[in-house]
């Protein structure tokens, strides 16, 4: 039988009274989470493992204030989304994007019974979304990132970008729309190429 885990909001408190061990288990629980989501965000493993620290930093410094009306998770997606766009802000529209590493898990891959023409299609497909993306605000950006990869509904994005479930609708939509042009006319560069 498995032991059970404690809750979030059990290892907060553990860590606001001091315990390293309780501060440890949050961050492996959610380490993974907020670095997929700074990595999409920023385009940069530097940055994200920048963004990924100084988020549990914050949760380390503000324990004893963490409410555990919220859940845990929106609270770090929260902290992590404002440093997202605080280092944007920063830094120009230049970002260099890796291939992502194994640990990101930012797409699956080809299926195991795909031609190698689908595996390139595929490949194709998947660096013209990463493009697409990178030239979206980065407000949009992070809105249909945390809508599509971390599968959060409009009333969890509000919460974490601190915007009305409005403002979210309306980011996604013009979003949504940018992102269909940008693909659309990167399908009709391919195929002039060809």
């Amino acid at each position: 039988m498995s032991e059970r885990q404690p809750e979030d909001a059990t290892l907060v408190a553990r860590t606001a009274a001091g315990d390293d061990e309780a501060f440890r288990m949050l961050v492996e629980r959610h380490h993974r989470a907020i670095f997929r989501l700074a990595y999409r965000h920023l385009g940069s493993v530097a940055d994200a493992e920048d963004v990924t620290q100084d988020t549990f930093h914050r949760l380390f410094e503000a324990a004893r204030r963490y409410r555990p009306e919220r859940p845990l998770r929106a609270y770090l997606f929260t902290i992590a989304a404002r440093l997202c766009l605080k280092r944007n802000k920063r830094h120009d529209r230049s970002r260099t994007v890796p291939v992502a590493p194994a640990a990101i898990e930012a797409s699956p891959g080809p299926s195991a019974g795909a031609s190698p023409e689908e595996a390139l299609w595929q490949k194709e497909r998947e660096a013209a979304i990463r493009s697409a993306l990178d030239e979206l605000p980065a407000d949009q950006r992070l809105a249909l990132i945390l809508l599509r990869y971390e599968e959060m509904s409009g009333e969890e994005i509000a919460r974490v970008l601190d915007r009305s479930p409005a403002a979210v609708h309306s980011l996604l939509y013009r979003a949504r729309g940018r992102m269909a042009e940008l693909l659309q006319a990167a399908a009709s560069l391919r195929e002039v190429e060809r």
